[in-house]
């Protein structure tokens, strides 16, 4: 492919095609993503990208969705994993006219996207950073509605989990699923969760300490996201934001509260421990103080 250095201007020029705009993304190097932005109408604190320079830096992608009329445009800054989405959608004089934009938060990975189709809407679904620190991670799943007039989550779930206390205490790793997706009205999104605990023994042993499975179920009935349904789910909202999500809850507890919210959180894990022949795990609950016969 022969790359070419871009003008100020030109990238302006092709932002009401989206076909046209990629193949510019992808044969220019060395160009502001501002022209694009401001051609869009897209405000600084709606869309980053870091400039494109040196050789390949950036690239674009065309996602159609069904039927034609509509087209997400993949923007991407490689070294940095910043990505932007773009929607597009076909007036009825056949032009094509830019809708929304959308950018995960990025840190760790670089975002994965897809187009999923039902029977009757297309959604875009893409990941992003959620919680991040030093031994604690989440990976956020958002699942746009290409039918909706807006262009922002419409439902939005836990994907993978990582804690890791230092240097003692209860760690754990998880994930998240869809089960099901019901597009309504009212729509529901059902996702299947399982969390592995376990805590750190020196020099490099992991003692595994239960696991957990949840089913959470959230519904959106008008234009806002949606939103879990605690009668029809098996965690309960406080439990979600704790464990699934590391939310605020969690990084304002102490160690010992922490420790009596994981008892209560996977008693039935640790009753069986308890009464098992597990006595690696007995020992090292003993030992960070979370005594599973408690």
């Amino acid at each position: 492919m022969v790359v070419a250095v871009a003008k100020p201007a030109e990238l302006a020029d092709f932002a009401s095609h989206p076909y046209r705009l990629v193949q510019f993304v992808n044969s220019h190097q060395d160009f502001s993503w501002k022209p694009l932005w401001s051609a869009l109408h897209v405000k600084d604190q709606e869309a980053f990208l870091p400039d494109c320079e040196g050789p390949n830096p950036c690239s674009g992608e065309v996602l159609a969705a069904a039927g034609g009329e509509q087209v997400i445009v993949v923007l991407a800054h490689k070294d940095s994993y910043f990505r932007v989405y773009v929607r597009y959608q076909r007036s009825d004089t056949g032009r094509w006219k830019a809708s929304g934009t959308f950018q995960p938060f990025v840190k760790y990975f670089a975002p994965e996207y897809r187009l999923v189709q039902t029977a009757s809407k297309s959604f875009l679904v893409t990941t992003g950073q959620g919680v991040a620190g030093t031994g604690l991670s989440t990976t956020l799943e958002f699942w746009l509605d290409l039918t909706a007039p807006t262009f922002t989550p419409t439902f939005t779930f836990t994907k993978r989990i990582h804690y890791e206390p230092w240097p003692n205490g209860v760690g754990w790793n998880g994930k998240g699923r869809v089960l099901s997706l019901q597009t309504g009205p009212p729509e529901r999104l059902v996702v299947a969760y399982e969390l592995e605990f376990r805590t750190f023994e020196f020099p490099n042993l992991y003692v595994p300490l239960g696991t957990r499975r949840d089913t959470v179920v959230s519904e959106r009935t008008g234009s806002g996201p949606g939103r879990i349904l605690p009668d029809l789910s098996t965690a309960t909202q406080s439990e979600i934001e704790y464990f699934y999500e590391l939310g605020e809850s969690w990084s304002d507890t102490s160690t010992e509260q922490r420790c009596a919210r994981f008892v209560r959180f996977n008693r039935d894990a640790l009753a069986k421990i308890a009464a098992g022949p597990d006595t690696q795990s007995r020992r090292a609950l003993s030992r960070i103080g979370c005594d599973a016969s408690k």
